[in-house]
């Protein structure tokens, strides 16, 4: 305080006054009564003036403290201790966060100035301290990793999905300086998910000898998930047995009144029709197919159904039709058909009611991080968040600007709901060799043209005799050729075809699910001009593409077989049978 009621006597040293004035003035907002005032809501101001203004002024002049300051400067250096305990409860995680000594608006006031960055706070009795705590620093770190912000809790207290107990837990063993506190069924959940510690499900009995060791670790890791509501994506290698491990978790969870879909290529539709019938015969199943009439009254009488079978394609066509049904566990197979979450496909999914969903896939990222957002938006909305805030937070600091901590965030995040082998993890439980029948259902132009062929190739045979028959067999063989070559694809005998092949489409997408997966894919067929429409078809895939057939010299033969082999990288050789064998 400048003493402005001096005497005419005193000597005044005007300079030194208007230095301190001026300087006082910086820091100090007010003047009345013959003081400079400062209020503690003023933060800029008051940080200025604790961290940097008393200093100055001590240069210049003695600096008096009454008791009630000295108070308020020993009150920034008090240590602020925080609880947050946690208590799973019916599918959610309970959060509190509390003090001993301070309020949930004392702890609310800190975590607003470690966000503004300002050094002090303001405590509800009028104290100062500094946000500059590790406490209040692990806190604010952790609530802005799990995408929480301090102004969701009412009186210190949130509810969370329970899906974010992974996360929540290794958030909280970072944050050391945190008193951290759970019941036991929340650490029993994270002891369940940790893939390391999973406890046995009991396994429908006719399966336990036909699947494998690591098909067993799988089951009890989609059981696991299914038994807390959790999604998740089975992201095996092709050819791992995804297929059959789902049937099991089916079949373990079969109950009354109770249908499961799965959403599948219209390519292996029948596929997994046949691993039905094979593996749980016991499972009522419907493929839905035929027209749409016929896909509806199978929808209609749903709940008589154990499984329903349908592709992305029909259920599309037929979404109205799905309003009304509530599935117990959806499975979308080749899950990354709706990497794109704008697409009609992706949007369809996400509309079915179901109490449990899954994802199979073996690429849950084949060319944007979206794509996995994607497949979770489906599994468990608003586990990544929405798109646009995934895309602040993950996409672009990934992509763009190679952020490893933002990387390891994520993997972190969905590391528990993801599970992956290699063949080259479970080879010593797999076999030599292996073989899969993939059944295909032809374009409706196709089986019409097929129809027709089988009908004049027994128009002819009913006209003749056995004499004739023996004569003709050579041309009967022909005949039953054309029908081979139509199966594979009409365009073989008919130029004008302006129609689809089933199998040739299967095909196609075999050999991008191998190629996804890195693998090398030799293919056989007795038709080389088959081999040439499907050599057409893969160009735009951006492969080396080898071709052997009877007219390719042997010289020829070997050094495409030695480029073949000496290629570190996917490939595909079409081979026509006679030519394979030499």
């Amino acid at each position: 305080m400048l003493n402005r009621n001096f005497i005419q006597a005193t000597r005044r040293e005007a300079k030194r006054e208007n230095e301190v004035e001026q300087l006082l003035k910086q820091y100090f907002t007010d003047f009345k009564n013959n003081e400079y005032l400062l209020s503690n809501d003023n933060l800029d101001r008051l940080e200025q003036l604790l961290d940097q203004g008393i200093a100055k002024l001590k240069e210049i002049g003695e600096v008096q403290i009454t008791p009630t300051f000295k108070s308020l400067l020993q009150s920034t250096n008090t240590h602020m201790e925080i609880g947050v305990s946690v208590n799973l409860t019916n599918e959610l995680i309970d959060v509190d966060i509390s003090s001993q000594k301070m309020s949930w608006e004392d702890i609310q006031a800190a975590l607003k100035a470690y966000k503004e960055k300002q050094h002090y706070f303001v405590l509800s009795n009028g104290l100062l301290q500094k946000t500059q705590q590790l406490t209040i620093e692990q806190l604010a770190q952790a609530l802005h990793d799990l995408n929480i912000s301090f102004t969701d809790f009412i009186h210190g207290k949130l509810q969370l999905p329970a899906y974010r107990s992974f996360y929540f837990a290794k958030e909280m063993r970072k944050a050391n300086s945190l008193h951290f506190s759970s019941n036991e069924s929340f650490n029993q959940l994270i002891k369940d998910l940790n893939k390391n510690e999973l406890k046995q499900n009991k396994l429908p009995d006719k399966l336990k000898n036909v699947l494998r060791p690591y098909q067993k670790e799988d089951f009890n890791w989609l059981n696991t998930l299914v038994n807390y509501n959790f999604g998740g994506t089975l992201a095996d290698e092709m050819g791992l047995g995804k297929t059959i491990q789902v049937i099991s978790l089916l079949l373990a969870h079969q109950k009354k009144d109770s249908t499961n879909l799965v959403v599948t290529p219209a390519s292996v539709i029948y596929n997994w029709e046949n691993e039905a019938q094979k593996f749980a015969p016991e499972l009522k199943t419907a493929v839905l197919v035929g027209t749409k009439k016929e896909r509806a009254q199978i929808l209609a009488n749903a709940s008589k159904y154990d499984l329903l079978i349908t592709s992305y394609q029909s259920l599309n066509r037929d979404l109205e039709a799905y309003q009304k049904l509530v599935f117990n566990i959806q499975i979308l197979d080749e899950a990354q058909n709706i990497k794109n979450h704008q697409s009609i496909t992706a949007q369809s999914v996400k509309v079915i009611k179901a109490h449990y969903k899954l994802a199979l896939t073996g690429t849950p990222i084949e060319n944007k991080l979206s794509e996995l957002w994607s497949i979770f938006d489906y599994l468990m909305p608003n586990f990544l968040g929405s798109y646009l805030d995934f895309k602040k937070k993950f996409e672009l600091p990934i992509i763009k600007d190679e952020d490893e901590e933002a990387e390891k965030q994520l993997v972190e995040m969905v590391t528990p709901f993801i599970l992956r082998r290699l063949k080259k993890d479970v080879l010593n439980d797999l076999p030599a060799k292996e073989e899969e029948i993939v059944y295909v259902n032809m374009g409706s132009k196709q089986s019409e043209l097929y129809k027709l062929q089988t009908q004049k190739l027994i128009a002819e045979l009913s006209c003749q005799g056995d004499a004739e028959f023996k004569r003709a067999h050579f041309e009967i063989f022909a005949q039953i050729t054309k029908l081979r070559e139509i199966c594979c694809d009409p365009h073989l005998l008919y130029e004008n075809y302006h129609g689809n092949s089933g199998k040739l489409i299967a095909t196609i997408d075999l050999i991008k699910a191998n190629l996804e997966n890195g693998h090398k894919i030799l293919l056989f067929s007795q038709f080389t001009s088959m081999l040439e429409i499907i050599q057409n078809k893969l160009r735009k895939l951006k492969v080396p593409i080898f071709v052997i057939t009877g007219a390719t010299a042997k010289k020829e033969r070997q050094d495409k077989i030695h480029q073949f082999n000496s290629l570190d990288k996917p490939a595909i050789f079409l081979i026509s049978l006679k030519a394979g064998g030499t």
